[in-house]
């Protein structure tokens, strides 16, 4: 699985249009996990999965890009009823696109710098 998404590192860029690498690397991985995934979850972005609602929670997976041309992964719940401040005012996370993290693991923040186990560096 990973040695398709590092690949996407090495490939020529193509001069056509701009080559978005989250897009990109996103379709790799939703191809690799397709079928692997628990039921319920939807690809919300580039790099976001957020499941459908079970009680009012919602669980979300996603990588996020670094410094360097690397990736992380991190993971975590979105709780509905659990409001949020947007533009001074309170709202509500009650869609899988404006889900956000109300408990998140992150690697990157547990080992205080970038976990060689989870990043995927920028091949050149």
């Amino acid at each position: 699985m990973f040695s398709r998404i590092i690949d996407l590192f090495r490939r020529p860029a193509d001069m056509g249009k701009p080559a978005r690498r989250g897009e990109l690397i996103g379709d790799t991985i939703a191809e690799a996990l397709e079928g692997t995934w628990p039921a319920g979850f939807e690809r919300v972005g580039d790099l976001v999965w957020v499941s459908h609602p079970e009680n009012q929670i919602r669980y979300r997976f996603q990588f996020q890009e670094m410094k360097g041309g690397t990736f992380s992964a991190r993971w975590g719940v979105c709780i509905d009823f659990v409001p949020i401040l947007r533009a001074e005012k309170l709202g509500w996370k009650r869609t899988e696109k404006t889900a956000n993290f109300d408990l998140c693991i992150d690697p990157v923040d547990l080992q205080g710098g970038n976990p060689a186990l989870v990043l995927i560096p920028q091949q050149r």
